[in-house]
């Protein structure tokens, strides 16, 4: 069984409870915060490098409506600020890390590059190539909910967005922004539309030339 579901199942039944007590009182989820999530990420990286870094099989997870349902809003909403984080700390190796011993001298690299600004280009395609149809799916599903909603909508900043025009996924590429799009119309949930505006912004700047009409 994959770890991300052995944890989404021991921290299932918490979750559940703290959803139901913030939906009874109609407060706000307290999900945790993405720069949060990511220092959490960074120190279990080394150690579940398989689990953190397999996108697809957190975002399948995350899209699994009976695990879900156990899960909780509040165990959603966490699962889907985890895949942002994780998202990230691909695409951007822990600086931190370049030094350590032990590590390839690819990831050496990797981190070197992270310390000096740059990104994993390889990290990102693989990010991009994994998400484009899941990540569209995901903000369907949850459009309704903007705790979930609001950290899927941090990732097509850290993607590789010409990704979409190489792999022939322009109706994904599509389909994400006219998600963006219609959650910042729908919502004033202010974490969420500042995300769905940062999507749309990142699109126009640094999306394919040759889908900027879908971007506009």
């Amino acid at each position: 069984m994959c770890y991300c579901v052995q944890a989404g199942n021991v921290a299932a039944a918490e979750a559940a409870s703290q959803s139901a007590a913030a939906a009874a009182s109609g407060a706000e989820l307290a999900t945790l915060s993405l720069l949060r999530v990511v220092d959490l990420v960074d120190a279990l990286w080394e150690h579940m490098p398989q689990v953190l870094g397999d996108m697809g099989a957190l975002a399948d997870h995350l899209a699994d409506e009976g695990a879900g349902e156990l899960r909780g809003r509040l165990g959603n909403a966490n699962l889907a600020a985890l895949l942002a984080g994780a998202v990230y700390r691909s695409v951007h190796p822990p600086a931190a890390a370049a030094g350590r011993k032990g590590r390839s001298r690819l990831a050496r690299d990797a981190a070197a590059a992270a310390a000096a600004g740059g990104v994993d280009a390889e990290a990102q395609q693989e990010v991009t190539v994994a998400l484009a149809q899941k990540l569209p799916a995901l903000l369907t599903q949850f459009q309704a909910e903007p705790g979930v909603a609001a950290p899927l909508l941090a990732i097509p900043s850290f993607m590789r967005l010409e990704q979409f025009l190489l792999s022939k996924q322009e109706e994904g590429y599509r389909a994400l922004l006219q998600q963006a799009d219609g959650l910042l119309q729908r919502h004033s949930h202010l974490p969420l539309v500042n995300e769905a505006a940062a999507v749309l912004v990142h699109a126009s700047k640094h999306g394919p030339a040759a889908l900027q009409e879908i971007g506009g």
